[in-house]
């Protein structure tokens, strides 16, 4: 019996110091928070990709825009909320978190948006992300990006049956370029006409490639394309021709210029 209240004994007493240990480190902290003040803001990129839409400095501009005073303020009042929605603000940026390191150094981890398409419509030009939303042109990005065009109005914020219908048929088609990185990097542009109906224009052919309607037998039609590409294009010339159609099942009709 003795032995077992010995034992409770020590049990409390080591959670008793452990208690005590965590109240001594917290006041620590606190009074070193109260008295520390921050001199350094490191920025740091998360699964960026080298795309390059925004930098370093971009990100400091937001920084001090949110809070001119950060330097040199007591890590107490520093307005942390502030800074990181003012970051979270810029139209490049995904996510974004803010810490303190060792060195009591803000750490700004920010992860950019990624482009998927860049959309021309008739009153302008945007970037569409991987989000599906509108990232405005930047003269910073250069990396080739496939070309969007024709019936592309409300393609973020779709407002008809329409609209729904060729939002699904791009999200389909730019899904299927991403896991097909051979198509990601051959197709130069894409058109979307009036009923939906899709063409695409291609790095290594002259001739325009119409799929048509990208709908549930869409794969089994790009791999027409393939099969076709890899076979008829060492044997003949297409320079001219017009275009190629894979909208039918049993055949691919070639149109030849006018």
């Amino acid at each position: 019996m003795k032995r077992t209240q010995l034992l409770l004994s020590l049990k409390l007493a080591s959670w008793l110091g452990m208690i005590a240990l965590f109240l001594v480190i917290s006041i620590a902290a606190i009074e070193k928070r109260n008295t520390t003040r921050c001199q350094n803001i490191k920025i740091r990129f998360k699964n960026d990709q080298n795309l390059g839409f925004i930098d370093s400095k971009d990100v400091m501009k937001e920084v001090n825009q949110a809070d001119s005073a950060w330097q040199g303020q007591k890590l107490s009042t520093m307005k942390f909320n502030l800074i990181e929605n003012g970051v979270r603000q810029n139209e490049y940026v995904k996510k974004v978190e803010l810490y303190l390191d060792n060195q009591d150094n803000i750490n700004v981890v920010l992860e950019p948006k990624k482009p998927i398409a860049r959309i021309n419509t008739e009153t302008g030009a945007y970037y569409l992300s991987e989000d599906w939303d509108k990232m405005s042109l930047s003269s910073k990005y250069s990396k080739r990006i496939v070309h969007v065009s024709g019936r592309v109005r409300n393609l973020t914020h779709p407002e008809s049956k329409m609209d729904s219908f060729v939002k699904q048929s791009l999200v389909k088609l730019l899904n299927y370029m991403e896991k097909n990185s051979v198509w990601k990097d051959a197709t130069e542009q894409i058109y979307i006409d009036e009923n939906g109906k899709i063409d695409l224009v291609l790095l290594f052919s002259e001739p325009i490639v119409r799929i048509g309607y990208v709908d549930d037998n869409f794969e089994q039609k790009m791999n027409k394309v393939n099969a076709f590409f890899k076979t008829v294009v060492r044997c003949h010339d297409l320079a001219s021709y017009a275009e190629v159609d894979f909208q039918y099942s049993q055949q691919v009709v070639a149109r030849k210029k006018m």
